[in-house]
C-alpha cells in the first residue's frame, strides 16, 4: 500500500523542527536530508544516500527521514528498519509512523508494538499522534512523562564568554537560584558571589528549558542606559543542563560612532544542580 501522502505530511511537521547538536554529526548532510524529506516534491534518487550518513551517526531525525524516505518508495524493510531505530531512541514522529503501519497489520504482536509506540507519540505531545483516529483504540491513557520537572534549585556555571563587554572584565562563573518563577542571579568574581540586579528576574519554563530574563534602565555620566539578559538552561538530566547568557545594552545618548551606543556580550558554559 502506497503511504507517500502520509509520509510527506509527516516530514513537514515533524523533521522540519529538528535539531542536531553533536559535533560528530555532519549537518550538511544532515540539513540536506531534512531538505530533500520535506520538499514537496518526490524525493529524488540521491535522496536516500545523503541521508545515510547522518543517520548512521545515530542521529534520530536522520534515521527517520531515511525511513520514511525508503518507505514512500515501498521498499519495506530498509524502511522498517531505520524506522525502528530512530523510534528506539525515542523519536515520537518515528514511532508514530511505525505505528500507523503496524496497526493496520494482521500480526498481533505487531499490533501490539503498535499500540506502544503510539501511546509513547501521543504521551510525548506529538500533535499528530494526539490527533489520531486509532487514538480511541488505546482507551484513557496515563502519560506520567507529560508531567514536566521543575528547576527548582541552585545551578552553577563556569562562564566560557563567547564575546566578552567592550573594556571590562566578565564575571567567572553564574548561579541561579530558583524556587518557581522567582530567580536569584550571582555573579563570581574571584571567589566572590555578589547577587545581580536582586527583583529583577524572573523565570519562566517551557517543558525542559528554562529562560531567566531581566530588563532594567538608568542614568550614568553617559546619559541613559537600556540593559536586558537572558539566561537559558536546556536541561540534559535531571540535575545538568547547558546554558547560554546573553546581556544587550543601549546607551540612548551615546554617539554611535563610538561603536558604544549598542552592544550584546555571550557566554555559555555547563550548569550543576544542586537541589533546594
Amino acid at each position: 500500500m502506497k503511504r507517500t501522502l502520509l509520509v510527506v505530511a509527516f516530514l513537514a511537521t515533524a523533521i522540519a523542527g529538528s535539531a542536531a547538536a553533536k559535533d560528530s554529526i555532519d549537518l550538511d548532510a544532515y540539513a540536506k536530508c531534512i531538505t530533500l524529506a520535506t520538499s514537496k516534491e518526490p524525493p529524488p534518487p540521491e535522496a536516500d544516500q545523503v541521508c545515510l550518513k547522518p543517520a548512521r551517526q545515530g542521529l534520530p531525525g536522520a534515521e527517520y527521514a531515511l525511513g520514511a524516505i525508503l518507505l514512500s518508495r515501498q521498499e519495506y524493510p530498509d524502511a522498517i528498519q531505520w524506522l525502528e531505530r530512530a523510534a528506539k531512541a525515542d523519536n515520537p514522529p518515528a514511532a508514530y509512523l511505525l505505528a500507523e503501519i503496524y496497526l493496520g497489520s494482521q500480526d498481533s504482536d505487531l499490533e501490539k508494538r503498535g499500540r506502544e509506540l503510539l501511546e509513547f507519540a501521543i504521551c510525548s505531545g506529538y500533535p499528530p499522534a494526539q490527533g489520531s483516529q486509532s487514538r480511541a483504540a488505546l482507551g484513557e491513557l496515563k502519560c506520567s512523562s507529560a508531567e514536566r520537572k521543575p528547576f527548582d534549585g541552585s545551578w552553577s556555571a563556569t562562564l566560557d564568554w563567547v564575546k566578552q563587554t567592550p573594556g571590562v572584565g566578565n564575571a567567572d562563573g553564574l548561579k541561579i537560584v530558583l524556587s518557581g518563577d522567582a530567580a536569584k542571579v550571582l555573579l563570581q568574581s574571584g571567589e566572590s558571589w555578589v547577587e545581580f540586579k536582586p527583583g529583577k528576574f524572573r523565570a519562566e519554563q517551557v517543558d525542559e528549558t528554562l529562560i531567566v530574563s531581566a530588563t532594567d534602565s538608568g542614568w550614568d555620566f553617559d546619559g541613559k542606559w537600556i540593559e536586558s539578559w537572558t539566561v537559558q538552561l536546556l536541561r540534559t538530566s535531571p540535575d545538568q543542563a547547558d546554558l547560554v547568557v546573553l546581556r544587550t545594552v543601549n546607551n540612548v545618548y551615546v554617539p554611535e560612532s563610538t561603536g558604544l551606543r549598542t552592544f550584546a556580550t555571550m557566554a555559555q558554559g555547563h550548569a550543576s544542580c544542586e537541589s533546594p
